[in-house]
């Protein structure tokens, strides 16, 4: 019942949703040589499909087509300014980002890493319902309980049944 409440709150409140966090499908990779990067931006030009090229240039990681959001902690900066940025659909450029790391003598060491992504959609009626799905899980019990409280004006008599929900999901009542 809660995963069901959960997608009708994200549904009935898509537009702020799509509005924060401008969501992409597409497929990522990352090389630590630029001539690899290169070599998909190449094959691709040719017609070879993302999957093998980078499969072919040695990506071990899955680059595996997913949805993407502009708060995405895990991904670089400089990819995220390309999807904000950038109003097509396709391959990326390399984009150089650099790795920030500490050697075993405590040394910081900048490594760089050459990223393509390959946006195969912007248009997130083509994804609704993978979309709904992924915020879904984000959506917190309590704000489901809310929503159910106010629209369906449910009132509590049991003062222990009460306090039993208000400790599991504080603020359920607010």
């Amino acid at each position: 019942i809660i995963t069901d409440k959960a997608n009708a709150y994200i549904e009935n409140n898509i537009s702020t949703y799509i509005s924060e966090d401008k969501p992409i499908k597409a497929q990522l990779a990352y090389f630590d040589e630029k001539e690899k990067a290169d070599a998909v931006v190449e094959a691709v030009s040719k017609g070879s499909t993302f999957d093998m090229s980078v499969l072919e240039n040695g990506y071990n990681n899955n680059a595996q087509e997913q949805i993407y959001l502009i708060d995405d902690e895990t991904l670089p900066a400089e990819v995220k300014e390309y999807i904000n940025t950038s109003t097509n659909k396709g391959l990326s450029p390399v984009l150089l980002t650099t790795e920030t790391s500490t050697d075993s003598d405590g040394k910081e060491v900048q490594t760089p890493k050459y990223y393509l992504i390959n946006i195969t959609s912007r248009d997130y009626n083509e994804f609704k319902e993978d979309y709904i799905s992924l915020k879904s899980t984000e959506v917190e019990d309590t704000t489901i309980f809310k929503e159910m409280f106010k629209n369906y004006d449910i009132k509590f008599y049991d003062q222990e049944a009460f306090n039993l929900i208000n400790e599991s999901y504080p603020g359920v009542f607010e």
